[in-house]
């Protein structure tokens, strides 16, 4: 069932770096479209929004990212605290294994009772994993990464710790 909160901010980030959706130029397919162009649409029997995206923004994107679809480090290290923070957070939202009760108070933290005790992220390829790793560690977020098999697939799974990482100092010394 489609996220209308995350479809918005989908939708809101691209129309902030690309401007506003635009149907594919006649006898054009996105593939060979020249500029910065994109679209959305919907089957009728699904739910499901799909983005378009032209081959000058998807270039775009590959820039920053790997073939196994991880952020680049360079990029990484390129980011704010805050936008770290930003990407750790949507992160974990975005994965598919957080159940609504998670999801509700990773959103609304006021409206948390405690019973959230950590945040997991978990991903099906090691790549990715270690890109979410290195974004934790540059924004001092203390985690714990563990390599789980369901089902014969390997998938990682990430724990953020929910510790003061100068407590966590003091502790190994």
């Amino acid at each position: 069932k489609v996220n209308p909160k995350n479809v918005k901010i989908i939708r809101d980030c691209l129309v902030n770096l690309y401007g506003n959706s635009g149907a594919v130029p006649r006898g054009r397919s996105s593939c060979n479209t020249v500029g910065p162009w994109w679209s959305e649409w919907k089957r009728p029997d699904s739910e499901v929004i799909h983005f378009n995206l032209a081959k000058a923004v998807a270039d775009e994107l590959r820039k920053v990212c790997t073939e196994e679809k991880a952020l680049r480090t360079e990029f990484l290290l390129a980011l704010t605290e805050q936008q770290l923070q930003l990407f750790i957070s949507y992160s974990v939202l975005g994965d598919a294994t957080c159940n609504k009760e998670r999801r509700r108070a990773l959103l609304r933290p006021d409206r948390n009772d405690g019973s959230l005790k950590s945040e997991v992220m978990t991903q099906g390829s090691e790549e990715r994993a270690r890109s979410f790793e290195i974004a934790c560690i540059l924004a001092g977020q203390p985690i714990v990464t563990h390599e789980r098999n369901f089902k014969g697939k390997k998938y990682w799974a990430t724990t953020l710790l929910k510790c003061d990482t100068t407590s966590m100092v003091r502790a190994a010394c």
